[in-house]
């Protein structure tokens, strides 16, 4: 995830309001330089009030999820003939399915 990314988690979500500019800056170094998932979340929880550390944890994982466009979906599957109701089908599966927000995210 980008450094603009795990920012704007923060202002959307009120995090890192405890932490000072130096913390700040250190999060988006570690970031730079590969850290997990669960190092970035509890260095943002360190930082925070009124959040638990899976809470952070769950919202930066959503984030690196695969993004799958069902339009983009819908117009290759017309483009290559498959009718009306299939493509409802499917698509309506794919939005509806447990899967959306933990294996795949929709756009």
């Amino acid at each position: 995830m980008t450094n603009e990314t795990l920012r704007n988690l923060c202002i959307e979500n009120d995090w890192f309001t405890c932490g000072d500019n130096s913390q700040y800056e250190k999060l988006f170094e570690m970031n730079d330089n590969g850290a997990t998932t669960k190092e970035l979340a509890t260095i943002i929880w360190l930082c925070s009030s009124d959040v638990t550390l899976v809470d952070v944890e769950t919202e930066l994982n959503k984030e690196n999820l695969p993004k799958l466009s069902v339009t983009y979906l819908e117009e290759t599957l017309r483009a290559n003939h498959w009718g009306e109701l299939e493509v409802g089908l499917i698509c309506r599966a794919i939005r509806e399915s447990t899967d959306n927000g933990t294996s795949y995210t929709t756009i």
